[in-house]
């Protein structure tokens, strides 16, 4: 068991950010998002309180359960004040926003892993986790996730990975392993919330490999194997959204 404190310092950003960008149209005029960094922004900190327990049952079995309770306080948000209009360089709304420490939220979860290995050359590992996080602000207009979802994160999780070694230097893997649903950072201004949800999706990934002498691994497998991709982050999110099945050959030295 542990209990735990962390804070996360301010950086330049939260401190002397200058953004301003395009966020649609208001009453036919362009709307112009401008935030500003808040000198007198604080630390985030975190308040942790972990426990776990570790049993090994015979010499092929052994299985792992932990849970934990996180306190998040002052975390950063966006507190938006009263929109002006400007008329040059050409008629806009804009809206100010500032950094401020103003959300807190709590983050409760549990995870049980278990291990097996019935001969000397097969071994599985499971493990599943749930987890969720809740926001809450103090009566300000701070952006939240969205519908005050979970904190971006999957509720479900799991990972299955089995490892075979045939012959001596042969190995050969498997992993599964997938999420649930996730709700996008996008912020709670967004017409149709539903269309911002990251599926669930399960992913299996191969790998044979063989020992070339002491120091060399020469391996080829695929990922993603059972759909042509997925989604990890929605696309106005991060450029780069879609995760494609892919295969490789590696050759790895090492000393």
């Amino acid at each position: 068991a542990s209990i735990s404190r962390a804070v996360r310092t301010p950086s330049d950003l939260d401190r002397d950010d200058r953004l301003q960008f395009s966020d649609g149209v208001v009453d036919k005029l362009p709307l112009e998002v401008f935030i500003t960094g808040n000198p007198r922004f604080g630390s985030e900190i975190l308040r942790a309180y972990e426990g776990g327990y570790r049993q090994r049952m015979g010499k092929t079995f052994s299985v792992d359960l932990a849970g934990f309770v996180n306190h998040y306080s002052s975390l950063g948000a966006t507190l938006g004040s009263t929109p002006y209009f400007v008329k040059v360089p050409a008629p806009t709304i804009i809206q100010p926003c500032t950094y401020v420490n103003g959300v807190s939220s709590n983050a409760q979860g549990a995870e049980a892993a278990a291990t097996w290995t019935p001969v000397a050359a097969v071994q599985f590992q499971g493990s599943y986790t749930w987890m969720q996080n809740r926001f809450d602000n103090h009566g300000n207009s701070a952006e939240l996730p969205l519908n005050n979802e979970d904190w971006t994160t999957p509720r479900n999780s799991f990972d299955v990975r089995g490892f075979w070694s045939p012959a001596p230097k042969w190995t050969l893997g498997a992993i599964v392993n997938g999420n649930s649903a996730a709700a996008a950072a996008l912020g709670t201004a967004v017409a149709n919330p539903s269309a911002y949800l990251i599926p669930g999706h399960t992913r299996l990934d191969l790998r044979l490999a063989r020992k070339i002498g002491e120091n060399t691994t020469l391996s080829a497998g695929g990922t993603n194997l059972l759909q042509h991709d997925h989604m990890e982050f929605h696309s106005d999110y991060a450029v780069h959204s879609q995760i494609p099945r892919s295969a490789y050959i590696r050759l790895q030295w090492t000393r």
